[in-house]
Formats: structure tokens, C-alpha cells, sequence
């Protein structure tokens, strides 16, 4: 038998073997549809659920788990889960902060405040003497939201900034993109507060949504997991950064930003909740086209 007659026949088994493969794959994922329609349809409740999926997550693919969550948040469980998410403090913004937004007066930040008030009703500016301040404000209730810098075209993301997010359990609610003077740089600004206003809004159809979060870890492979349940949502990696952890050699703080189409926003936050219980959330806003 010639070299072309043997290369010729492991070519079609590798063919025939990939076509019983995507055949395998999508009877799995019919089943693993029905096993959600089951339980969405019976008298379980969401905890019992979540439950027989965590048991589950050793022997099913991570594509799979997101057929499963998908379906699960298209169920009369999706009220539940969206608690179960929830990015930020649940406490209500007390009466005399509402609208009101602090920021550091200067030339850029009079121009976010300019376009956050056509999404804040009634928007008022507070001006503080200092982020922190602008901050401070917001955590302990003088003001519903604040304004602060938090990347450039230059730099990329402003760590110093994140900080603040971190010291402050800030979230970002919205952002806006400003030129500089001779337009050669971009500056980002954030509306900040205590929760993500847009997760409280029903989702519009055909509209992404950026949801940040940052991972304190020392094992990058859990990167593989993330990336193959976007892959499943059609959601995109927008931007991954890293920093060293000072009191931890062997342990890196990754932020990471994607892109995910508005339908699937609820079961990407619940496969983070349920197998990245580490991560920390950092913002859930509109993306801008």
C-alpha cells in the first residue's frame, strides 16, 4: 500500500470520527436541555437545583453547564438568580443622596458629569476636594454616584484608580469616552456607586453589556473554563490585565472585562458565582457602540 493510499484512509477515519464527535456533542446537549427543562418544570426550588448542578460540574463540559444555566435563567427561577447575583450593596440609596453625583471639578470631569446626567434624572454635582473625598461620599451616603478616571488610551487601565473600587466597594455603572485637547489620547471616566443601576433594568435585545471583575489567583489555567463558556454565549474577551499580589510570590490579581450579548448577561455572572466564587465584581454597563 502506497504512502497516498494510507494517508487517504487515516483521513477519513479522522473524518468519520469528528462527525460521530459533533453528533455526540449535540445529542449531550439536547439531553442536558431536557435535564433543565425537568427541573425548571418541577416543584424544586432553586437552591435543590444549583444543588444537583454543582454535583453535576465534574462530569459535564463547561459548554454544557452553560446550556443548563442558560435555560435555567430563562425559567420563573430567573427573579431568584438575579438576587443570587446581584453586583453591589442591596441597602437603598438613602433620600438625600439620590441624583446627586460628586466629582473633582476640572474641565474633563464637568464633561462626564455633562453626559451621566442624561442617564441620572435630575442629576446634581456634588464637588469634593479629592477622589478619595468623591469616594466617601458615595460610601457613606452624601451622594448616590461619583466620577472618577479609570483608563486612557496610553495607559490602559488605571490601576491606581481600580484601587479606589476596591477600597471603596465601587462599582462602575456606566462610562463615558472623552478626547483630550489635541485629540491625540482618550480618556475614560466612570460613573460609580454602591450597585450596577443597569442590572435592576430589564436587558434590551440586541445590546451588549461589559461586566468587569477582578480574580485573585495563583492557578491561570482557570482561564481555559472562562473562555470556553463565553465562547458558548458568543461573549468576548474585551481586556485582561494582572498585578502581583505584594504579600503573595505566586499569586497574581487579574481584571478582566468582556463583552456579553444582553440574553446571556444573567447565566455568564451565575457560571462566575457557582465556579469562580473568588472573583469579585466590578462593573455591569451598557457597551458602547
Amino acid at each position: 500500500m502506497t504512502f497516498e493510499d494510507k494517508s487517504y484512509i487515516f483521513t477519513q477515519n479522522l473524518k468519520e470520527f469528528n462527525k460521530k464527535q459533533a453528533i455526540a456533542s449535540q445529542q449531550a446537549e439536547l439531553t442536558v436541555i431536557e435535564l433543565a427543562h425537568l427541573y425548571c418544570e418541577s416543584n424544586k426550588s432553586l437552591d435543590d437545583t444549583l444543588k444537583l448542578l454543582g454535583d453535576l460540574i465534574d462530569d459535564l463540559s463547561v459548554k454544557d453547564v452553560m446550556t443548563f444555566l442558560c435555560e435555567l435563567c430563562r425559567s420563573e427561577h430567573i427573579n431568584k438568580i438575579k438576587d443570587m447575583v446581584f453586583i453591589g450593596s442591596t441597602e437603598p440609596t438613602s433620600a438625600g443622596a439620590h441624583s446627586k453625583i460628586s466629582y473633582l471639578k476640572n474641565r474633563y470631569n464637568d464633561i462626564a458629569f455633562e453626559q451621566f446626567s442624561h442617564s441620572v434624572s435630575n442629576a446634581k454635582a456634588e464637588y469634593a476636594l479629592s477622589f478619595s473625598e468623591c469616594c466617601e461620599n458615595v460610601l457613606y451616603g452624601r451622594c448616590e454616584f461619583c466620577i472618577l478616571p479609570i483608563m486612557n488610551s496610553n495607559d490602559g487601565r488605571l490601576m491606581s484608580f481600580y484601587g479606589l473600587l476596591d477600597r471603596y466597594d465601587l462599582k462602575i455603572c456606566d462610562v463615558v469616552d472623552i478626547d483630550n485637547d489635541d485629540s491625540t489620547s482618550t480618556f475614560r471616566h466612570a460613573l460609580l456607586g454602591r450597585a450596577c443601576k443597569e442590572q435592576r433594568m430589564r436587558p434590551q435585545k440586541n445590546q451588549n453589556y461589559i461586566f468587569e471583575f477582578s480574580i485573585i489567583t495563583d492557578k491561570p489555567d482557570f482561564f481555559t473554563s472562562l473562555l470556553l463558556a463565553a465562547d458558548k454565549i458568543n461573549a468576548k474577551l474585551i481586556c485582561i490585565d494582572s498585578l502581583p499580589i505584594e504579600y503573595a510570590s505566586d499569586m497574581q490579581k487579574f481584571f478582566i472585562s468582556f463583552s456579553i450579548p444582553s440574553q446571556n448577561t444573567l447565566a455568564f455572572r451565575l457560571f462566575l458565582a457557582l465556579n469562580l466564587q473568588a472573583h469579585t465584581p466590578l462593573g455591569f454597563y451598557k457597551e458602547k457602540t
